[in-house]
């Protein structure tokens, strides 16, 4: 009895894989994408008591994903936390109201990490867990909803930058709508009537009008509604369009290509997939492309994504009753081959040049704002790196002095700019990530010295602070604490230049709202040595240590600066120094402290 269908790359190699919850066998079943949308022998592993449903989310910021289900029996959310590889470690259990039917994971609070949220059917509540930093939970916090509620769905209704909780109740025939204070807290529930039995919603811009949608499938009626936002999180009157009998899950996706979202119901009762194109022309245009595809029997959930590799959205389905998943190929206008070049990843934001391997030609890079990924074509080759949420936008630049051009990527909703270190051995290849925070919602980065030290430091513009944040580089792969600039309102695009002749970049900042162009002249006084690289090699490692300890003990020669050695700021070159740069370099405590015209 699968319920429950998600399909995500949990093994890394950038294909989509497939989890589905097992309702009859208490199981999560992982089947792992063989590249061509043929699939490995599936993996079970034991959850709590009668799953319903599944989600992937990274728990634990490994940038892995992570495996949550919802268990009906159970009253409970089980949590599998990937061990790198695509395998899972064994469930963690925690309690919810009673019947979780559905379950969603979304950061909420604005901490980066991703918490749990259930639509508890016979407690008529939603259960918010809060995630504690490492893929564990704090206990429960309960909110009433109407009656049986059967979905919950995630997205920024109000448009705020601030994630608000939508559920549909089966049994009030209505939608409640949470609205997030930015906190991770929420305003008394607002509900919105549905048809009979509604099942299933989700969120997207139907319209284009930058607002995010509702739509839902309301199993008693028969029928699919969408309902518009007025742009302010209040909805106008929904619109039904007719489906096929028992109705119990909706996708949006842009099927065809032309750059608006079509909708994807399938039918439990007739055993059908109903397709709705979007002509665009204004909201609530759909048209129902006849006629329905068969599925397998009882099908119960479908997600969209691409399975085969090539450009367009596949749908997969889950079929209660036959124990079977059923595959729909795009033909790239939203018909489908039921019973296979170049693409990016979903919603491309950024996409730059740049010589990654030496050889000595343009390579490709791509941010793509819809699967948080990060994409580089070099060569005949295809390379995928996991970013934070919603990567913006991405830039090049050799952050290390090592002669590589490194990257750096902004990530929206994570709030934290992505630093890519070249591997350096000419194959345009990169290590994982580190991250850095920037002001709230960065949607654009330039790398440029600032400081005059001879290191590319990073400029990010921050849409929702009004600010640009700046992170200096201090020499080792990392970045000190960011430094934030008010600008105009809704920065969106930043560039760095030398405008008058001084030898030191200005910074440019465009603010779309304010219709404004913000310029900052640098002020930073002449770099005379840079704190900590005791040997000059424009590193700080292990090294530097040692030639503080010959200073302090062996009397070396000290520095000239001697700001070089000062690394805490006392004014004296003595232990506390030593002891101060070791944990700085191993322990990550606290940045270095400049003084005397040195920089990083």
């Amino acid at each position: 009895n699968p319920r429950g269908i998600f399909a995500g790359d949990v093994d890394g190699d950038f294909a989509p894989d497939l989890v589905i919850a097992n309702f009859g066998s208490s199981t999560v079943s992982v089947l792992i994408n063989n590249g061509d949308a043929t699939f490995a022998a599936k993996v079970d592993y034991p959850v709590g008591a009668g799953p319903f449903s599944v989600f992937l989310q990274d728990l634990d910021n490994d940038s892995t994903l992570d495996l949550v289900t919802s268990n009906f029996y159970g009253n409970n959310v089980s949590v599998l936390l990937n061990n790198g590889d695509g395998t899972f470690a064994p469930r963690t259990d925690f309690s919810t109201g009673n019947y979780p039917f559905s379950v969603y994971v979304k950061d909420l609070d604005g901490d980066s990490y991703a918490e749990i949220v259930s639509a508890n059917n016979l407690s008529h509540t939603i259960s918010i867990l809060k995630n504690q930093g490492d893929g564990t939970f704090a206990p429960k916090v309960d909110h009433p909803c109407g009656n049986f509620p059967i979905s919950v769905y995630i997205a920024d209704l109000d448009l705020d930058s601030d994630p608000d909780i939508i559920v549909t109740n089966s049994g009030s025939n209505s939608v409640s709508v949470y609205r997030n204070n930015g906190q991770g807290k929420f305003a008394t529930v607002i509900n919105h009537l549905t048809g009979f039995s509604p099942a299933s919603v989700v969120v997207s811009d139907l319209d284009l009008d930058k607002d995010q949608d509702l739509t839902f499938v309301n199993t008693g009626s028969r029928t699919v509604s969408v309902l518009k936002n007025n742009g302010d999180g209040t909805f106008s009157t929904k619109i039904d369009f007719g489906t096929g009998i028992a109705p119990l899950a909706v996708a949006t996706a842009d099927l065809d290509g032309d750059g608006v979202e079509d909708m994807a119901v399938v039918n439990s009762g007739s055993n059908s997939l109903s397709i709705y194109k979007n002509n665009g022309r204004y909201f609530g245009d759909f048209t129902p492309l006849a006629p329905d595809y068969p599925t397998g029997k009882y099908p119960y959930s479908l997600c969209i994504g691409n399975i085969d590799r090539d450009v367009d959205l596949d749908i997969l389905v889950a079929n209660g009753d036959d124990t079977t998943v059923s595959i729909f190929r795009n033909r790239d206008d939203a018909t489908f081959v039921y019973g296979e070049f170049f693409y990016t990843g979903a919603n491309p934001r950024s996409v730059i040049m740049a010589d990654l391997d030496k050889d000595p030609y343009q390579d490709v890079i791509v941010a793509n704002w819809g699967n948080d990924s990060l994409i580089t074509f070099v060569k005949s080759y295809r390379y995928g790196y996991k970013t934070g949420q919603a990567p913006s936008s991405v830039c090049s630049a050799d952050l290390d002095g090592d002669g590589y051009l490194d990257l750096a990527v902004t990530n929206y909703f994570s709030h934290t700019v992505s630093v890519f270190k070249n591997r350096g051995d000419k194959s345009g290849t990169f290590y994982p990530r580190w991250d850095f925070k920037t002001a709230k919602n960065p949607n654009a980065v330039v790398a440029s010295d600032f400081d005059g030290d001879g290191d590319k430091d990073l400029a990010v513009s921050g849409w929702n602070a009004n600010a640009v944040s700046i992170l200096r580089n201090n020499g080792s792969d990392l970045f000190s604490a960011r430094v934030d600039y008010g600008v105009g309102t809704g920065p969106t695009s930043i560039a760095a230049n030398d405008f008058d002749g001084d030898g030191s970049p200005e910074l440019l900042v465009t603010n779309s709202l304010s219709n404004t162009l913000s310029i900052f002249k640098n002020l930073a006084p002449p770099c005379l040595g840079n704190v900590a690289d005791l040997n000059e090699d424009k590193k700080i490692l292990l090294s530097d240590i040692v030639m503080l300890v010959n200073i302090v003990f062996n009397g070396g020669s000290p520095p000239n600066p001697a700001c070089e050695g000062d690394v805490d700021g006392s004014g004296a070159i003595n232990v506390t120094d030593i002891i101060y740069l070791a944990n700085y370099l191993f322990k990550f405590g606290p940045d270095l402290v400049l003084t005397g015209g040195c920089c990083f």
